[in-house]
């Protein structure tokens, strides 16, 4: 569960991102009517045929994070240092 809300959430981790759930929403809807369709209809699945759509989902929601990025909130410090010090432990000269 932490996985996902940190794919779709900014910087902070605590402000959910509409582009970011609108990009997941839409790959979700590629992925759910490849399935009906090949289930439904017996197509037979094609990468290339689905591949500039998936480019396009992710080439918007790419751009679209990228513009907003700036206007994303910081991170609190504290969750920031917690994420260095998870990372990179630094040794406070006791033992470890």
């Amino acid at each position: 569960m932490q996985l996902i809300k940190t794919a779709l959430t900014s910087k902070d981790n605590e402000t959910w991102d509409i582009v970011r759930i609108g990009m997941a929403a839409t790959l979700i809807f590629i992925l759910v009517g490849s399935v009906v369709a090949m289930i439904l209809h017996a197509w037979q699945w094609n990468p290339l045929e689905l591949g500039g759509a998936t480019a396009a989902a992710l080439g918007g929601g790419g751009a679209g994070v990228g513009m907003k990025a700036k206007d994303e909130p910081e991170p609190k410090p504290s969750m920031l240092t917690d994420a260095m010090h998870a990372i990179w432990p630094i040794s406070t000269g006791g033992e470890p």
